[in-house]
């Protein structure tokens, strides 16, 4: 029933899920996510903090050195002296993040430091300046500054000390190498690292670059350190000053010196954790997600898995990117989810109004709107009705019968192999047929087997009678077509049958003629036929008869209600044919059984009129059925008025045949025929018994007639009892015999022959 709007939902959610993907390019080209990210780290930054690794030391031309030393530049000889002092030192190696570019305005200051550089036991780094080139390959390429050749072939180690900034000029992200004059270089990072690396990678500012561990340059040149202090680590000298400038802005938004930030840089690259994840991947498997999440899960949970993606990703971002230098960018991912739960909360609310328009209320199944809507849906259109709506409206209430309705439409879109079903009012549904007429009337007949066991209910079942109408015509509107179905499925009802094709020119005195005229034949081709119902013991249950219904198959109409066509003949004075069809057939039937007995009713019309008894005395002659098992039930008529009607009933009980007074409490004389005929049984009306153990009055009706026709010598038969506690009830009130689902449904007789073979037995097993 809900399968209408869930392809409207998922409509829906195909459609702005196709926005968030714009909406993410746009968010890709324009670099919002880079923003997003960025706002992320710094929260991150500011409430994390790691400890750096201890392995390198910053060397810092500071305020302190300036003052004892003097103001920069210092000779080269006053660097050739710090190397030299650090000589003992045992120190890994040692970076000048200064630029050696040009001589010495004293050549023995060039010759001390080459002396120095020549002579050292560690490694001596000499940084390489350059200007932006443009272009990138593995980072910027750039123009060198390359330090004198006296230093280099001194044995210098080289580096480059180019910073790569964002468009905020922020040191966002390092490279490993850079491109200078054409040929890669080992950033300053890398180099005071000395760990190996080719990626790009992100510079981590959870360290902060005023806890690195540092000495003033003056008191390192002139012993003023602690002993074993810089033993095994690796030293970078670099300005630290104001006065010196080579500041750079960290991604946290502040100055650092250039040094320091090499040096957060350096400490990234150990944590051997580098590279970066494409960004387009991460937007891609956000998609992916998104898209599955949107479309196809429902309610809340929808917005609690977005909102579980988006954490999850935060959480892989701050562990990847908080343990190492992989840059794992999830701002664009975190915008295409906010905007997916925004389009679906936007989606969701217009599917809401969207259902209130085109759902029933009350049941939640598609209604006319929603039918009008399908415009995919072609074929003919099918309308069943549920006949007795009011009467499971009034035991059960709105509620219930909604409910009814709810397993009705079940069943219907089982039948119906799975086509939407709509609600057009409070009792009827409609869909869409395949259009052959032989199919649906197929598909029909289905549904009809599938409803006429009923619908379970609380802890009974509720009976259901519906009428189906078919209109052929697929060119016409959805309401026309509509209308013109229901106008077939009341036909259908008012004439007793299960369903009927829309005629335009058809009515109701065609039919009855119609009907009326093709008894003979129904009788002839074996679409008549008799159904029986058990008569069973009040007290023990035991079968001790049935009465025989009669039913008739149309093969083009479908079942068609004995209320519906036996009027028809008895106005037409026709129902001889077929009473003596039931007589027949009953006789043949039952000579096959020993004790039970058979009821065959008799319409009033035949009474009277000299026709019934030769017809019964006919009838017992050539089966041989003996008449004592026989029993003629006769509905109080005004006719019993007429003394030959009753003399023929006299005549007929004088063969043997019993007579019985069916339908009793409904006519206007009864108390009096029960004084005039010649009646051996009395039946109770099943409207009586269905509420005697609610209703005062019908208690009192039903154990005044039980007590009266005991009184009079007469049987009693309760028709209509559809519980053990009503079956309870009537033994109390010492009634004789009962019928009604509670004891057996009318079955074909071969079915009933096996029920009373059953019910043989279990009294055999109970004697035993």
């Amino acid at each position: 029933m809900k399968k209408f709007r869930i392809t409207v939902g998922r409509k829906a959610n195909i459609f702005g899920f196709a926005v968030v993907a714009i909406m993410a390019i746009l968010a890709i080209v324009t670099g919002i996510g880079d923003t997003v990210d960025r706002q992320i780290r710094q929260l991150r930054y500011e409430v994390v903090e790691h400890n750096q690794s201890g392995n390198i030391v910053f060397v810092a031309m500071d305020d302190k050195s300036l003052k004892v030393i003097g103001d920069f530049p210092w000779k080269r000889s006053t660097h050739a002296n710090l190397i030299n002092s650090l000589q003992d030192k045992n120190i890994k190696k040692l970076g000048f993040d200064v630029g050696f570019v040009t001589d010495a305005a004293n050549v023995k200051d060039d010759i001390a430091m080459e002396t120095a550089i020549k002579s050292s036991k560690f490694p001596v780094g000499l940084a390489v300046p350059g200007n932006d080139k443009g272009g990138e390959a593995n980072g910027n390429e750039i123009e060198g500054m390359w330090p004198i050749e006296r230093y280099r072939n001194a044995g210098a180690e080289l580096f480059s000390i180019w910073t790569d900034t964002n468009e905020n000029g922020e040191f966002e992200h390092g490279n490993p190498y850079v491109i200078v004059d054409g040929k890669p270089l080992k950033s300053i990072a890398l180099w005071i690292s000395g760990v190996e690396a080719q990626a790009k990678y992100l510079v981590n500012w959870s360290r902060s670059p005023t806890k690195i561990e540092s000495y003033s340059y003056s008191d390192i040149l002139n012993n003023k350190i602690p002993a074993g202090s810089l033993e095994g680590k690796t030293l970078l000298v670099g300005p630290d000053s104001s006065v010196m400038g080579d500041y750079v802005l960290t991604a946290q938004g502040n100055y650092t010196s250039g040094a320091r930030a090499q040096i957060i840089a350096a400490e990234t690259l150990i944590t051997k954790d580098l590279g970066s994840i494409d960004k387009n991947i991460v937007v891609i498997l956000t998609l992916i997600i998104c898209g599955i999440i949107a479309v196809f899960t429902k309610g809340p949970r929808k917005h609690l898995q977005l909102a579980t993606t988006g954490f999850v990703l935060l959480g892989v971002q701050f562990f990847r990117e908080n343990e190492g230098g992989q840059s794992f960018p999830v701002g664009e991912a975190i915008g295409i989810i906010a905007i997916t739960m925004v389009v679906v909360a936007i989606t969701e609310m217009l599917n809401y109004f969207h259902a209130r328009m085109t759902t029933n209320e009350d049941t939640g199944i598609p209604n006319l709107r929603a039918m009008k809507l399908s415009m995919k849906d072609k074929g003919s259109t099918i309308v069943i009705q549920l006949n007795n709506h009011l009467d499971i409206l009034a035991e059960l209430g709105s509620e219930g019968r909604d409910k009814v309705i709810n397993k009705i439409a079940k069943r219907v879109e089982l039948g119906s192999n799975g086509k939407p079903i709509y609600q057009i009012d409070t009792s009827s549904l409609a869909w869409r047929g395949s259009g052959n007429k032989e199919s649906d009337i197929e598909q029909i007949q289905s549904i009809i087997a599938l409803l006429r066991p009923g619908v379970p209910f609380a802890n009974g079942t509720i009976d259901v009678y519906v009428s189906v109408g078919i209109e052929l015509d697929d060119k016409l509107g959805t309401e026309k077509a509509v209308n013109n179905a229901s106008i077939a499925a009341s036909r259908a009802q008012d004439r007793g049958i299960a369903w009927e094709i829309y005629a335009k020119d058809d009515s109701d005195e065609l039919w009855k003629i119609s009907v009326v005229s093709e008894i003979s034949n129904a009788i002839k081709n074996k679409h008549i036929w008799v159904a029986y119902q058990p008569k069973v013991d009040s007290k023990t249950s035991v079968i001790r008869g049935a009465e025989a219904l009669v039913r008739w198959k149309h093969p083009e109409r479908g079942d068609i209600r004995p209320d519906a066509f036996i009027p028809l003949l008895e106005k037409a004075s026709r129902t001889e044919e077929l009473t003596e069809y039931m007589l027949r057939q009953a006789a043949h039937d039952f000579s096959e059984l020993e004790t039970e007995n058979i009821a065959v009713n008799v319409s009033p019309t035949m009474i009277g009129e000299g026709v019934l008894k030769n017809m019964i005395k006919k009838v017992l002659k050539e089966s041989g059925f003996d008449p004592a098992r026989l029993t003629i039930e006769v509905t109080e008529s005004e006719k019993f008025g007429n003394e030959q009607a009753v003399r023929e009933l006299e005549e007929i009980k004088k063969l043997g045949v019993k007579i019985s007074i069916d339908d009793y409490g409904m006519g206007n004389s009864t108390v009096n025929y029960l004084r005039i005929l010649p009646a051996d049984e009395l039946k109770i009306d099943r409207s009586f018994i269905a509420n005697v153990l609610a209703n005062q009055s019908d208690r009192m009706v039903v154990a005044s007639t039980i007590h009266l026709a005991h009184e009079i010598g007469l049987k009693v038969v309760a028709e209509g009892v559809e519980s053990s506690e009503i079956q309870a009830y009537l033994n109390e009130l010492n009634c004789d015999f009962i019928q009604g689902y509670h004891t057996g449904k009318p079955v074909s007789f071969e079915q009933f022959k096996l029920a009373v073979k059953t019910a043989k037995s279990v009294a055999s097993q109970k004697a035993a």
